[in-house]
């Protein structure tokens, strides 16, 4: 559910929420291609500079299909 209260922020590095079911049962996000190593020290301060919440692993993190990189495990 974390993911769903922060989506509401719209914020462009978090991956958008399409559908969910009240106590987070079901969580829908669109497709994204999973990173395969951790983001480097710059491309992290993107989302810690907002104080998004997110871990730096490659789990945490995918590509949308137009390339742009998003967090799509988030909250605390």
């Amino acid at each position: 559910m974390q993911e769903v209260d922060f989506s509401s922020l719209k914020h462009p590095l978090l991956c958008p929420i399409k559908f969910w079911l009240p106590g987070g049962f079901l969580v829908v996000m669109p497709n994204v291609r999973i990173l395969t190593r951790k983001l480097t020290t710059r491309q992290f301060k993107s989302f810690t500079k907002d104080n998004l919440p997110v871990e730096n692993k490659p789990s945490s993190f995918g590509y949308l299909e137009k390339g742009n990189l998003v967090a799509v495990d988030y909250g605390s």
